[in-house]
């Protein structure tokens, strides 16, 4: 066990030092490895023991203490903003290059914030806030600068490049992602506050996935039918999304055999709701003998590749109605 003794009195009902596992058993010949935290609440110097108690420890020997010490320390800025493991994580590819088009291998500055974006299909508005506190007792001015350099795009843009803050207050900073396509899409920028000569850089990683909207069948094959004969086939496109999304089929596909066949598609074009499903009804009549082949088109807004859907038909036979 690892009972913890503050060494200051203000430490005593929120102690800022913690110790995982505080218990347990290490069997023979075994290691254990310990964690411990320091959360300061104030900026001020912390101390505190760890007294180890080993319940079968040999008579005669002193039980293990460790002494803590730390210091909590003010910021100039403080960033609301979750940590990331992008860059610690290893999670970013090595290949990419870094701020101002520098080389693929350069390391990052570990101080890097981390603003991560993940679109669901292309042409999306994805916006992103977090608020900066400032905690010290002045008021001071901040800037952000882009660093991309020559390959600077409009896929990312920052809508709070300058601020006030006044002590005590807070600003919020907006950055939005629009993607172009599905390629993984890093931009690089840096917060400064020139009068503290504070400088933090920031990266913003867009990533962007298509999405899930699918057809449950990839042809339909009408049969053999008597001319001006209808038949029915239905189909479901399918949302797995949970956003909607609105879909379309290309008319020009139906022109097909125009003058040989009629096809028809209802409804022609809807939206989806989230996890949902749409059915589709394909209405063919032949009015001539032969072999009908199309290939139907959906466009899916946001998504880049369109749904594709085969109908045919097979021969029809001589026998007409009269």
């Amino acid at each position: 066990e690892w009972p913890l003794r503050p060494g200051t009195e203000s430490d005593l009902d929120k102690p800022p030092f913690t110790i995982e596992p505080m218990s347990g058993n290490v069997l023979v010949g075994q290691q254990q490895e310990f964690k411990v935290t320091f959360s300061p609440l104030d900026c001020v110097t912390s101390e505190g023991w760890l007294d180890c108690r080993v319940s079968n420890l040999a008579e005669g020997r002193a039980q293990p203490q460790i002494m803590l010490r730390g210091v909590g320390l003010m910021p100039f800025c403080h960033f609301e903003l979750e940590q990331s493991d992008y860059i610690s994580g290893n999670r970013r590819k090595p290949d990419l290059k870094g701020p101002r088009g520098s080389p693929p291998g350069v390391s990052l500055d570990q101080a890097t914030r981390v603003i991560e974006f993940v679109s669901c299909g292309i042409n999306v508005l994805n916006t992103r806030s977090f608020n900066i506190l400032n905690p010290t007792a002045e008021t001071w001015k901040f800037a952000i600068i882009n660093e991309d350099g020559e390959k600077s795009g409009t896929q990312v843009q920052c809508k709070t490049l300058s601020g006030l803050v006044s002590h005590g207050k807070k600003a919020t900073i907006t950055f939005e992602f629009t993607p172009a396509s599905l390629d993984l899409v890093e931009s690089f920028w840096r917060f400064t506050i020139p009068t503290l000569g504070l400088s933090v850089p920031l990266l913003v990683v867009g990533q962007t996935k298509e999405p899930r909207v699918v057809i449950d069948r990839s042809q339909i094959n009408f049969k053999s039918l008597l001319l001006k004969k209808h038949a029915v086939e239905r189909c479901h496109i399918i949302n797995n999304e949970d956003t909607p999304f609105a879909v379309a089929f290309d008319e020009k596909c139906l022109t097909a055999h125009s003058s040989t066949a009629v096809l028809q598609v209802q409804p022609m074009q809807a939206v989806i709701p989230p996890r949902s499903s749409l059915p589709v009804d394909i209405i063919f009549e032949p009015y001539a003998e032969g072999l009908f082949n199309y290939n139907l088109i959906v466009d899916v807004k946001k998504k880049p590749s369109p749904l594709q859907l085969n109908v045919k038909k097979k021969k029809v036979p001589t026998a007409t109605l009269r």
